[in-house]
């Protein structure tokens, strides 16, 4: 098996750190339409992690897919607070 050098795998963690980004810019214009069902966004997930052949990867997709729906959840909790300021500021 191949060692990859600390170089590397800085690369990989950017590039990864990336991808979350965006996958978090994402769910959060989602969230911010609704059209997202967490559980059936959950059980999807637990499909495709079930279809991997590789073990670690199944948990990493099942672990990044909690990261995602809690992003989704800190979104509608961020849009229901800035909707209350909203209404606040406005009877002010």
């Amino acid at each position: 098996m191949e060692q990859i050098s600390t170089e590397q795998w800085n690369d990989v963690v950017t590039e990864l750190t990336v991808i979350r980004e965006a996958f978090a810019t994402l769910i959060y214009t989602l969230a911010r339409s609704q059209t997202l069902r967490l559980d059936e966004f959950d059980a999807q997930l637990r499909l495709t992690a079930s279809k991997l052949d590789e073990p670690d990867i199944a948990q990493a997709l099942t672990q990044f897919g909690k990261l995602l729906a809690h992003n989704v959840e800190m979104a509608h909790l961020d849009l229901s607070l800035s909707a209350v300021r909203k209404r606040r500021d406005a009877t002010e």
